[in-house]
């Protein structure tokens, strides 16, 4: 008899995962993200993306689970802890969206630092005041980068042709495999402490997980220090950032202006963050692309077919 697998999100997985699936002999089913109503006991597979949550209440219906894949990166939405203490598999796919998640970061750095959220709505609106969009430009600027994993590499690829410096900050990473990292090409320097890095960069780009201690890395504290044209990108996780204190400083112009892909309500609703001139928000679509999609659900996919054989 083969297993059973449960898609729980069919229009956020990519089809070719679907037919990897099932050309590995797998019988596939689907359902809504909410499993409340789910016979769960009849599946060995949960496959999610994003709106399932596969807690301790999924995992006490789901007895005859053996795995989980998440078609993504993160694992935010599932109790690991939980999977391990009943020998249930994880499977997801870490780096499959680094390339457009970079991207996304660079589209942000431009777009705030030449306003060009701003000048679209000004144009549109028939106005024609040139003066009032005098911006900066990226080169000599110090482009800090906290969280030195495959994202932030990329960012420093991607942007080695501007006469920019880098520094890092990663707790979990040598000098050496920062520095010494292929992507860095001995253009980066790590720094020890955070504020060391906020309090010399100019542009300031978030690329950790949200964890216990990520939890407001970026608060009232990180922000006094900044410089008043700082610029803050953010295409981590919404609540690494304190968005009560970047408003703040917004509002009051001690910062140039912030990117924010992601929130710590999603959708976002402060009326307060939504009527800010100077930031660019986007609706958590920086992994958004074809490329990164289909990548999220056949790596994680192609992982759990090599563990099990069906």
């Amino acid at each position: 008899m083969s297993m059973k697998v449960l898609v729980t999100e069919k229009k956020h997985v990519h089809e070719d995962s679907i037919e990897l699936l099932r050309k590995g002999g797998l019988e596939v089913d689907f359902s809504e993200p909410d499993l409340s109503k789910v016979k769960l006991e009849d599946y060995d597979v949960l496959f999610v993306r994003t709106y399932t949550r596969v807690d301790k209440k999924v995992l006490d219906r789901a007895k005859n689970l053996k795995a989980v894949i998440r078609a993504g990166v993160g694992l935010d939405n599932i109790d690991v802890e939980e999977c391990k203490k009943r020998n249930i598999r994880v499977y997801h796919s870490p780096g499959s969206n680094a390339n457009a998640v970079a991207s996304h970061t660079i589209a942000l750095i431009f777009a705030v630092l030449r306003r060009i959220a701003k000048a679209d709505k000004h144009v549109r609106e028939g106005k024609w005041n040139r003066e009032e969009f005098l911006s900066h430009e990226l080169d000599e600027k110090v482009i800090g980068i906290v969280g030195f994993g495959a994202i932030g590499r990329l960012v420093v690829k991607k942007l080695s042709g501007f006469d920019v410096e880098f520094l890092a900050y990663d707790p979990y990473l040598t000098r050496e495999q920062i520095e010494d990292a292929e992507e860095a090409r001995g253009r980066v320097k790590k720094l020890e402490d955070l504020h060391e890095l906020i309090r010399k960069s100019d542009i300031i780009t978030i690329h950790v997980p949200l964890m216990p201690e990520t939890r407001y890395l970026i608060g009232e504290k990180e922000f006094k220090i900044m410089k008043s044209h700082t610029i803050l990108i953010n295409t981590s996780r919404g609540g690494v950032v304190d968005e009560k204190a970047l408003i703040d400083c917004l509002k009051k112009d001690k910062l140039y202006g912030a990117g924010l892909d992601v929130f710590e309500e999603e959708p976002p609703k402060n009326q307060e963050l939504l009527n800010l001139h100077n930031i660019v928000l986007t609706p958590h679509t920086a992994a958004m692309t074809e490329q990164a999609h289909r990548n999220m659900s056949v790596q994680a996919v192609e992982g759990f077919l090599k563990d099990f054989k069906v």
